[in-house]
């Protein structure tokens, strides 16, 4: 689901005929949704699904992700440093933005109501809690409890 509108691009007025701003904004979609799937139950929803906070921080995130990526195909073809430079900017920006959507701030629907996160897979706190740990006296079963449950202490008897 897209956020964003070519109108929300921040070209200025540069002139990108040749280039479809709307496949960028496409870009940006699947980019936002390959790193936000990784919390959050796919599809997101669209603006009128998510709370107001929420529609607007995933709408600046997409117009600046896919104004990057349209600025940075722009200065491709020739020298211009600052338009890549501020391409770049606006890509990297957008990344630390996404990334702290999950850690910073919740997504939630239009009433508030948590979207409710993906559990994390292959975390060691999760790996480690779901492994059986043996109940010997061996040297090597004593470490691994002691290990798996977090002593530093792993020498202690």
């Amino acid at each position: 689901m897209t956020w964003a509108t070519p109108d929300d691009l921040l070209l200025g007025d540069l002139t990108y005929a040749h280039l479809d701003p709307e496949r960028y904004l496409s870009i940006a979609e699947d980019e936002m949704s390959a790193s936000l799937g990784v919390m959050y139950p796919l599809p997101i929803p669209g603006p009128s699904g998510l709370s107001d906070h929420n529609a607007v921080a995933l709408k600046i995130i997409q117009s600046r992700l896919a104004s990057g990526r349209l600025l940075l195909a722009l200065a491709a073809g020739g020298e211009d440093r600052e338009l890549h430079a501020y391409g770049q900017h606006l890509v990297e920006a957008a990344r630390g933005d996404l990334h702290r959507v999950g850690r910073d701030f919740e997504l939630t629907d239009n009433e508030g109501v948590s979207l409710g996160k993906v559990a994390a897979h292959g975390s060691s706190q999760a790996a480690a809690s779901v492994r059986p740990l043996p109940n010997s006296d061996s040297p090597f079963d004593i470490y691994e409890q002691r290990t798996h449950a977090g002593s530093d202490a792993w020498w202690m008897p």
